[in-house]
């Protein structure tokens, strides 16, 4: 008999709490609101208690949608459908959202704890990431089907830990494979945490016997009971045989009320019990003279203690104000100091240093320096390249991901920071280049629509790359044969080698004294110009190919002024062979004009969209197209004008070229930049003339193009 299969996923161990979370407000707008999260996620799979992400959910909607939050979080993890909803709802106010873990952050949680705008651990708090496990009852399919679930989990979750680390998805999955715990300075290094910082954790008693590596450190922690059963063994009173009495509810809440325990009839069984095996309580003993006294002498310690602190504090900011030591070593220091007050008198023997505030600029907050710091980090291996180490084409690739999805995590507090004169100009050129790259993207990822794309590798030995090629199936379905079976035939992917041999670039020069005085973001303006006619130019290149000698003849010849919405229906028929999804429509800016004023167009203002009327341009789809207007495309001494593609078109590829060894002894700066959601990347020298007192910056794109195939473009032209 088939039965269905019971399956619930989930990381962590299972634990007995009917409420795992606590919201708290303190009434006041300016403050942030707290929900702490100090036990297992999820509902507990035999009893249904505890509160899932529905609960949560009512009590995060209470909370006013500009408000900020602060979670605290200290779990074992738990339920992997509930903590993936609580992570989206709280990512959904990531802006607003500060992530605590006061304790631990196992499986789940840990995913829970990224959900902010920033993370911030204990010096002593622990991060654990590990497979989703799930309990399955049923067949063999149905057990099959179970570990294929896992294994989506298990990508979902590798996914959201890239998405936040910029750490590559294979390490991350391996890490989860052999259960991994990180310390708080460990998950920083990661990319799994922002900030340490805080008061040492105490951990709760959580039970982690489910876990294969809990750390030595953890193992002496008691866990709490076990789930017990609805009847408890209560213990015989005095004078009674010493024999084992079987009580039901009623007995057991008569015999702690008679032990004078508050309980009442809303209590779960499990919590009854447990009273019972504590036994009856006894009364506390009386306090003494002597007991007063030592409660007061330990206060007095405790204010004398508090008082010290506060008084060494106010001598550490007065070394920060002279400039004597960072702003962002204060509390090292101070905790220095608390234990070694002689630590002042030394710091103040060091020379101090002026430090300027530019007018209308605020001081740099604590969390702003540790995002800055968290940035620098993925510039290091283009620091290292520029002093002459030997750093590999893929590190260098590498970091110029990671740096790019830090960016984009952080990029508002980033950019607050640009117009300091605190800031180094090595930083400010970085950031520079970061927020340039996406215009850059915005140009070019078009080619995407109808070119297969080969990703930013480094070349290695010569300038061919193997691009991959998914060409247009023309093969027919095959009738099913009882006697054959399935029959497969040869199915090959072509790949197609194409020489990176292309290289265009946008320079820009300065003088030393233009660069003194220049506003950081007229310079940014002026490289985001750069990058974007770059593309622009890049792009055109890439059409050249698109000719009557590779695609054939024009499926349609019109001039501009008799262009319109009939022309499109026409090359919707030329393209009824391909596939619906992933066809697109690339025309001039002339014709675009006139398709604006097609009659049927303006009808379907009542209908769909009023982006005729309110951008000036076509809804982003027309005729099953996916729609470009572009007044860069190149006639090709054939009158192009437009083309209907699919994305085997044409091939291309974009592979970084390293300066060598002594073009970078010669002072020249290279760097990457990348943008983290499509991959693409610009190349970027920075050399200087010392006689001329001149800085040229240089940004560059190496890359290599192809016709692909020749049925899956449909070319237009004017004449």
């Amino acid at each position: 008999m088939n039965h269905p299969s019971k399956i619930q996923a989930f990381c962590g161990p299972q634990s007995w709490s009917a409420q795992w979370f606590d919201v708290r407000d303190e009434g006041s707008d300016s403050k942030p609101a707290e929900i702490a999260i100090y036990d297992r996620i999820g509902k507990d799979f035999w009893s249904g208690e505890g509160v899932g992400a529905k609960d949560f959910t009512v009590a995060l909607e209470k909370i006013p949608a500009d408000r900020a939050i602060n979670i605290r979080i200290n779990s074992p993890g738990g339920n992997v459908s509930d903590g993936l909803a609580i992570y989206n709802r709280l990512k959904d106010r990531r802006d607003k959202v500060t992530c605590y873990v006061d304790g631990e952050a196992l499986s789940i949680a840990s995913v829970i704890a990224l959900a902010g705008h920033k993370t911030v651990m204990a010096p002593n708090a622990l991060m654990m990431i590990h497979d989703p496990r799930c309990i399955v009852m049923g067949n063999a399919d149905e057990m099959r089907k179970a570990a294929e679930t896992l294994d989506k989990y298990k990508g979902t979750i590798s996914k959201t830990y890239h998405e936040e680390s910029g750490q590559p998805v294979a390490d991350i999955e391996s890490k989860m494979t052999e259960e991994t715990w990180f310390t708080a300075d460990e998950a920083r290094d990661y990319g799994l945490c922002d900030e340490v910082s805080g008061q040492p954790a105490v951990f709760a008693a959580f039970d982690r016997s489910n876990f294969r590596r809990v750390p030595e450190t953890l193992r002496g922690v008691a866990a709490p009971a076990k789930h017990q059963p609805p009847a408890a063994a209560a213990p015989s009173p005095a004078g009674a045989e010493k024999k084992d009495k079987i009580m039901n509810r009623a007995q057991i809440l008569a015999l702690l009320r008679s032990w004078g325990v508050e309980v009442n009839d809303s209590m779960t069984d499990e919590h009854l019990a447990s009273l019972v095996q504590a036994g009856k309580p006894q009364p506390a003993p009386a306090a003494t003279a002597n007991d007063d006294l030592a409660k007061q002498v330990a206060e007095l310690r405790q204010a004398n203690a508090a008082e010290r602190r506060m008084r060494l504090g106010t001598q550490i900011d007065a070394l920060v104000a002279d400039g004597r030591i960072e702003a962002n070593s204060r509390d090292g220091w101070l905790n220095r100091a608390v234990a070694d007050e002689s630590i002042i008198a030394q710091l103040q023997q060091l020379p101090a240093r002026q430090v300027q505030q530019p007018l209308g600029v605020e001081v740099v907050a604590e969390d702003v320096r540790s995002i800055i710091t968290g940035y620098k980090e993925h510039d290091k291996p283009f620091a290292a390249l520029s002093r002459g180490n030997v750093v590999a084409a893929r590190d260098l690739s590498r970091a110029s991901i990671a740096r790019a999805m830090h960016f984009q995590k952080h990029a508002s507090q980033i950019l607050q920071v640009m117009n300091t004169n605190t800031v180094d100009t090595t930083l400010k050129r970085s950031v520079i280049l970061q927020t340039a790259i996406f215009d850059f993207v915005r140009r070019i990822a078009p080619i995407r629509m109808f070119a297969s794309v080969f990703g930013s590798v480094p070349l290695e030995g010569d300038d061919k790359v193997q691009v991959p090629l998914y060409d247009l199936d023309a093969t027919a379905s095959t009738s099913w044969d009882a006697g054959n079976g399935y029959v497969a035939g040869n199915t090959t992917t072509d790949n197609r080698e194409i020489s990176v041999t292309s290289r265009k670039y946008q320079a820009a020069n300065f003088s030393s004294q233009e660069l003194a005085r220049q506003p950081f973001l007229n310079v940014q303006n002026l490289t985001r110009l750069k990058f974007e006619k770059l593309a622009y130019d890049v792009f055109a290149d890439v059409l050249s190919v698109v000719t009557n000698a590779n695609f054939g003849a024009a499926v349609k010849t019109e001039p501009a002024s008799a262009f319109d919405s009939e022309d499109l229906a026409d090359l919707k028929y030329e393209c009824r062979t391909w596939p619906e999804m992933g066809r697109s429509l690339f025309l001039d800016s002339a014709y675009d004009a006139n398709l604006l004023k097609d009659v049927g167009f303006k009808h379907a203002l009542n209908a769909a969209s009023d982006s005729v009327a309110k951008e000036g341009r076509l809804f982003p789809r027309v005729f099953g197209f996916d729609y470009i207007e572009n007044p860069n495309i190149p006639g090709n001494s054939e009158n192009l004008v437009g083309f209907a593609a699919f994305q085997s078109a044409i091939l291309f590829a974009q592979a970084p070229i390293m300066p060598s060894e002594e073009v970078r002894r010669n002072g020249t700066i290279y760097d990457l930049v990348t943008d983290p959601q499509t991959g693409i990347t610009v190349e970027t020298r920075s050399f200087g003339d010392s006689q001329l007192d001149t800085a040229t910056h240089v940004v560059e794109c190496n890359y290599g193009f192809a016709k692909g195939n020749g049925n899956a473009l449909k070319r237009i032209t004017s004449a």
